[in-house]
């Protein structure tokens, strides 16, 4: 759990990082692009929360744990806890194909633009179809 902690704080300094690298000597549309990838960082985020989906139940059993002293772990049946790790361990390879559609490459596929919209911010969908306007521009 503490990965997608130090993962979530990387990606919050990733922004600052890249507000600083902004050269204004450069030309309008690098300057842009460079703007709209900070914009569009949120979606990290909501890939961040995505990809630690498996190990949410980790959490009730932590919370149970710290705040009711129960011990929800040693009650549950191994073979529910081998089910449960088997399950999530398929689902890795169509939850990374599906977070790698994500993203402003594929706003053209309805659902990627929908699932977008769903779980971000207005702003950051504007950076992200910015994103693609300016590579539009740039091919």
């Amino acid at each position: 759990m503490g990965v997608f902690t130090l993962i979530a704080l990387a990606g919050s300094v990733g922004q600052v990082v890249l507000l600083q690298n902004i050269d204004f000597a450069k030309p309008i549309v690098t300057i842009r692009k460079k703007i709209e990838q900070v914009n569009s960082h949120g979606l990290l985020f909501v890939k961040l929360m995505f990809l630690s989906a498996p190990i949410w139940w980790a959490y009730v059993v932590v919370a149970a744990d710290y705040f009711l002293n129960l011990d929800v772990y040693t009650q549950m049946d191994a073979d529910f806890v081998f089910d449960y790790l088997m399950v999530n361990s398929l689902l890795v390879i169509p939850l990374v194909w599906f977070l790698s559609k994500l993203g402003y490459t594929n706003l053209q596929t309805a659902w990627v633009k929908k699932t977008i919209g769903f779980f971000t911010s207005t702003k950051t969908m504007k950076a992200l179809e910015s994103l693609q306007d300016i590579e539009n521009f740039e091919s």
